[in-house]
């Protein structure tokens, strides 16, 4: 399993963005990238890929995620189920 802080892999790191502002809807993203765009903690980020909330594209030869992130964008507009209740 991935940990922060690992290497990752040089196919890997090439492919991933760097997190500044907004990043494209095509980029790719690893877990820390996520959680500094989200300003959360990389361990919320763990956890909600763990609990299959947050999709993730893959994972790489190392067991690192793989996000994209439109599918976070996504997943943040997703609709609250219990949003229409009064």
């Amino acid at each position: 399993m991935w940990r922060p802080g690992r290497a990752r892999s040089a196919s890997l790191r090439a492919t991933l963005c760097e997190v500044h502002g907004q990043p494209a809807d095509d980029a790719l993203l690893g877990l820390d990238e996520v959680a500094a765009w989200l300003e959360v903690d990389a361990g919320w980020v763990a956890r909600a890929i763990a609990r299959d909330a947050l999709p993730v594209l893959g994972f790489g030869s190392r067991g690192e995620p793989v996000i994209v992130a439109a599918e976070v964008r996504a997943w943040l507009r997703r609709p609250d189920p219990h949003g229409d209740e009064t």
